[in-house]
């Protein structure tokens, strides 16, 4: 019973993961979409700022789970 719990912590440590990364994509890519426009209206601005947070954030949790991961 130990071993099944531990496998299925391990698959949801891997699930977390990778919607963790998914995230991050998704923030980088609407971050990609906001730098190519030649101005940014205030709330795009605010938007931004509060993406960039996000995906660093995000880019901390993911660190902490990698070594896990290993």
């Amino acid at each position: 019973m130990i071993a099944a719990d531990a496998q299925a912590s391990r698959r949801n440590g891997a699930d977390a993961y990778r919607n963790l990364v998914t995230r991050h994509h998704q923030l980088e890519s609407r971050l990609h979409e906001l730098s190519v426009k030649s101005h940014l209206s205030a709330a795009e601005d605010l938007e931004e700022h509060i993406l960039k947070k996000q995906k660093l954030a995000l880019k901390d949790q993911i660190a902490r789970l990698a070594p896990a991961r290993s």
